[in-house]
């Protein structure tokens, strides 16, 4: 059956074992799953690849979890994170506002915004939605130290 394969998949991810966890990932994708289950399965097959820096990878099981279920925010702020690490802003920005659009008061990806801006040499909008972040979460310390920073400049 298809979800002890998947079951077996987060014991693997949960003791870090990527590489086990994405055979038992991609074995249950096999075993013809429910189709709600198939996203989740693809989520977690992207934490795996992320965990193993393989960001294209990652970008690509993300998709096609974004495919059977394109109002799940862990899909959108794996891929924001994927594309940040690579280097991409404006799709690691577009993630996150995807993000936005289901849960606007997410303040980490109001904050994941700001990381990219700052990245990418907009200080202002990077203060702007540091800001923000801050003001729908105190506790953020990684967007309070790049506030400070940036209006140290």
């Amino acid at each position: 059956k298809y979800y002890i394969k998947f079951y077996k998949g987060l014991v693997y991810l949960a003791v870090r074992e990527h590489g086990k966890a994405l055979d038992e990932l991609g074995e249950a994708l096999r075993l013809e799953p429910k189709e709600e289950d198939i996203p989740s399965i693809y989520s977690y097959m992207g934490v795996c690849f992320k965990e193993l820096e393989q960001y294209r990878k990652a970008i690509e099981v993300l998709r096609k979890a974004e495919q059977h279920d394109d109002e799940r925010t862990d899909v959108y702020n794996l891929l924001g994170f994927c594309f940040y690490k690579l280097g991409e802003h404006e799709k690691a920005i577009e993630c996150f506002q995807e993000v936005l659009k289901l849960n606007p008061s997410s303040a980490i990806d109001y904050a994941n915004i700001a990381s990219n801006y700052r990245d990418m040499g907009n200080r202002e909008m990077a203060i702007r939605y540091y800001t923000f972040a801050l003001e729908l979460d105190q506790d953020i310390e990684f967007a309070r130290e790049n506030l400070r920073k940036l209006e140290g400049d």
